[in-house]
């Protein structure tokens, strides 16, 4: 099929097999599109109200200013559509009493979290020096600022004191609270376990606020343990633990001890034998006050546990900003979709504790 008329209201296009198209302007209402398998394209300004799309297939398709009142799409396919965006970085702050995270996506939009109330804004975009960041510059600039920041709005003026993770950047050692001293110390065991001491001191009297040691194996009968954040008073550790081919568990440690506290609802990927590494990087960090943590636990999801028990405080996953599609009294969309695609909803989705 090469070509679409503007005015096909009412066709029978059941079965149609449609690759690498873009549609704009057109209407598509009362049309049998049943069974219709669409791959690579864009629907923009299409009204499908009406339309038979049972069974019908979308593959990585933009939908744009589309309606699909009254359309019947039981049993329809959405494969890479909604499209969720990658969380870049996540930078604590502070204002007054509550404490932000700051989340940068793919798509360059800031957002503010306040894990407490789980509310989530939208951001402008801060200059550096009257210059528009790009999405991998944005998380950078934010994590090497320790002042003051105003982020308009209700939200005003914030601190910041270098406390979050990068995505996109060189791992490197984290940074604990003046006075304090962190040492990361590698070795292998005997087989060839692959070991992370690692140590925090008071500077001025030498005490030892933390001493844990990381772990894992070539050995597919052991388990892995592997650090995810240090706290910036440096007195607890977030790790993840798991036997090969098993969930991953989620917990806090302090102090020397084996036994932490387990974070709730944590979920975990199934841990696969890949390579050897101690260090997790998929993006976690306490806040400043080092009672929350957050956690990025899917590339575009951000958890938040309460430290004291471990208790999930909720979490929220993003996708593309709302992109003005109408889906009043449509049968069989994906709650997903809805979300992610219709008027009114700002590309987020909260989910509050169980």
């Amino acid at each position: 099929m090469a070509a679409f008329s503007r005015d096909l209201h009412g066709a029978d296009l059941a079965g149609a097999n449609v690759t690498g198209f873009y549609l704009k302007d057109c209407n598509l209402s009362n049309v049998d599109l049943s069974r219709s398998s669409w791959e690579t394209g864009s629907f923009r300004r299409v009204s499908f109200d009406h339309a038979l799309l049972r069974g019908a297939s979308f593959r990585d398709i933009d939908f744009v200013d589309v309606t699909f009142r009254d359309a019947d799409l039981s049993d329809s396919i959405f494969e890479e559509s909604p499209r969720f965006v990658d969380i870049i970085g996540g930078i604590w702050c502070t204002s007054s009493d509550k404490e932000i995270l700051l989340v940068v996506l793919a798509d360059s939009r800031l957002i503010a979290i306040t894990p407490k109330t789980l509310v989530v804004q939208a951001l402008p975009q801060p200059n550096s020096k009257d210059q528009k960041l790009t999405s991998q510059k944005i998380t950078p600039w934010l994590l090497e600022l320790s002042n003051t920041l105003n982020l308009g709005d209700d939200l005003g003026n914030v601190y910041l004191d270098r406390n979050g993770w990068n995505m996109e950047g060189v791992w490197k050692e984290w940074e604990v609270a003046d006075g304090l001293k962190s040492t990361l110390t590698e070795s292998n065991a005997a087989g060839g376990d692959e070991i992370l001491d690692i140590e925090v001191t008071v500077e001025a009297t030498q005490q030892i606020l933390l001493s844990q040691k990381m772990h894992d194996t070539t050995d597919l009968s052991s388990a892995a343990l592997r650090a995810m954040a240090l706290s910036k008073n440096g007195k607890q550790l977030a790790v993840l633990s798991a036997d090969y081919n098993d969930m991953e568990t989620a917990s806090i440690l302090s102090g020397n001890s084996a036994q932490g506290i387990p974070l709730r609802d944590f979920r975990g990927d199934t841990l696969e034998r890949m390579f050897s590494y101690t260090i997790d990087l998929r993006g976690a960090a306490f806040s400043s006050s080092g009672n929350l943590l957050a956690i990025c636990e899917r590339q575009n999801v951000v958890g938040f546990w309460r430290t004291s028990d471990g208790e999930c405080m909720g979490r929220v996953s993003f996708h593309t900003a709302a992109r003005g599609c109408v889906v009043e009294s449509a049968t069989g969309l994906l709650p997903e979709f809805v979300m992610a695609n219709s008027d009114g909803k700002d590309g987020w989705i909260v989910e509050p504790p169980s």
